[in-house]
């Protein structure tokens, strides 16, 4: 017997309430996100979407195994690129190398130094720092065609997290340079610990055995991420709003999820949303986090 199943019953009731919150409200709290916030201070000093597209991708591709928190490691990002010289005229070489000079100098992404340094330069050797800087405007309309153009010049998986999160950093610097767009419905949420966390707690998978302990959960869940992926797809098209927003939003509500106590999450997720949205959309929010969080990781 598989060890786990999709629970159609709750894909429903969770594309319902998060279809109800509604992709605008999702782009609020998109621009409350510290990535976000990052693209936005690196684009008030160098307001040149080629850039901060590239240097967005560049950045993101390297952005796994942290020595701190994710958002520390974004503003350091910003604040380097900030308060450097840089000229308008720069190319993408420059780019390149300026993303990578900044990671040796990075204090919260000291980890795989070489294999990040290896990454970038993959970049380069293939030529595809150029296609993205030369076809930004025509590639960040089409962020499915983006998404193979990034995975084939580091030879990584389309589906892979930091391959997903890249594209993700694009729509971003695309938003906060002014442009309206909506991400395709075909670039699935990767599966990481968090994702697969919230598929058990919002109940849209069920497991067929037994678990004790937080990392039972994370070990199945990773071992056969196709299933909550498949869930996620589902909740994505019911909900009719694109699993990147989707992405947005859940990472709000699931922060310290594994690590913390559950109520603890749900208080903090209710009063984050309820900073962004107002007070109008508490009954929203009130449901989604209890949807959500509609049972406990381990069982008792």
């Amino acid at each position: 017997m598989h060890p786990l199943r999709i629970n159609n019953n709750r894909i429903r009731i969770i594309s319902n309430t998060i279809k109800d919150i509604g992709l605008e409200a999702i782009k609020r709290i998109e621009e409350y996100d510290p990535q976000f916030k990052a693209l936005r201070k690196i684009h008030n000093r160098i307001k040149n979407l080629r850039f901060l597209c590239l240097a967005a991708i560049c950045n993101a591709i390297i952005s796994y195994r942290l020595s701190g928190h994710g958002e520390d490691y974004w503003l350091e990002f910003a604040e380097y690129l900030t308060y450097r010289n840089i000229s308008l005229n720069v190319n993408a070489d420059y780019i390149v190398d300026l993303v990578a000079e900044f990671l040796t100098k990075s204090k919260y992404n000291r980890m795989l130094l070489n294999q990040k340094i290896s990454r970038l330069r993959r970049l380069k050797t293939h030529g595809v720092h150029r296609t993205i800087f030369d076809k930004c405007p025509e590639l960040i309309n089409n962020l499915s065609r983006l998404l193979v153009v990034i995975a084939n010049g580091i030879n990584a998986k389309p589906d892979s997290k930091t391959i997903v999160f890249a594209v993700k950093m694009a729509y971003y610097a695309a938003r906060v340079h002014g442009k309206s767009i909506i991400p395709p419905m075909d670039i699935m949420i990767p599966v990481d610990r968090r994702i697969g966390l919230l598929s058990y707690t919002s109940g849209i998978i069920d497991l067929n055995t037994r678990i004790t302990s937080v990392r039972d959960l994370e070990r199945i869940v990773l071992r056969y991420s196709g299933i909550p992926r498949e869930a996620w797809r589902r909740v994505s098209l019911e909900a009719g709003i694109p699993p990147l927003n989707i992405d947005s939003l859940i990472w709000f509500i699931s922060r310290g999820l594994g690590r913390k106590n559950l109520l603890l999450i749900r208080r903090n997720a209710i009063n984050v949303l309820l900073k962004i949205l107002g007070e109008e959309y508490r009954s929203k929010i009130m449901r989604l986090v209890k949807e959500i969080y509609f049972r406990d990781i381990v069982e008792h």
